[in-house]
């Protein structure tokens, strides 16, 4: 573990076209040989008779991790995956970013770098007050990457212990 390196188990392509939202994340897990199309095809019978997502459905069966799903979605959504166990969280993001607000919208507070600080969310699809987090913290650059919910959770509460057991 290197401070302030993040270690990725998906290199993103030059251009991130590649995989476009547009591309199904089964087509993305088969692209990369992670299942094959029976896989694929029982997972999308089994949401047309749940509803569930694919991606949950194929983790759920055991087909594919979950650190892999979430790296396939990250690829999807043209993100980078982190796991912070394998990185050095910066004390000053968190310092940068209340309790408050990274409770309410999921963020996991990770690195400065120069004018850039890197946050780690849940969910691709979130949407959270970009322009007023950068004016609270006065960095101009935010950029988002994805971990997974459990492991935001453990380290939110490692990074904000002292904060968050005082509060009620």
């Amino acid at each position: 573990m290197r401070p302030g390196v993040f270690i990725s188990i998906w290199v993103l392509p030059d251009n991130l076209g590649e995989y476009d939202v547009r591309w199904r994340i089964g087509e993305i897990l088969i692209q990369k040989k992670l299942i094959d199309w029976n896989q694929l095809n029982q997972a999308l019978e089994e949401q047309q008779k749940s509803g569930a997502r694919t991606g949950e459905l194929l983790v759920k069966s055991g087909c594919i991790t979950k650190t892999l799903f979430y790296g396939a979605l990250a690829a999807q959504h043209g993100m980078q995956f982190v796991d912070p166990a394998d990185i050095q969280m910066n004390p000053k993001a968190a310092a940068a970013i209340p309790y408050s607000i990274a409770e309410k919208y999921r963020l996991l507070p990770m690195d400065i770098r120069g004018d850039t600080l890197y946050v780690g969310v849940a969910d691709p699809r979130q949407t959270w007050p970009q322009e007023e987090l950068s004016h609270l913290t006065g960095i101009r650059k935010i950029k988002t990457v994805l971990c997974l919910p459990e492991a935001i959770q453990e380290n939110m509460q490692t990074l904000y212990k002292p904060e968050s057991s005082s509060q009620c």
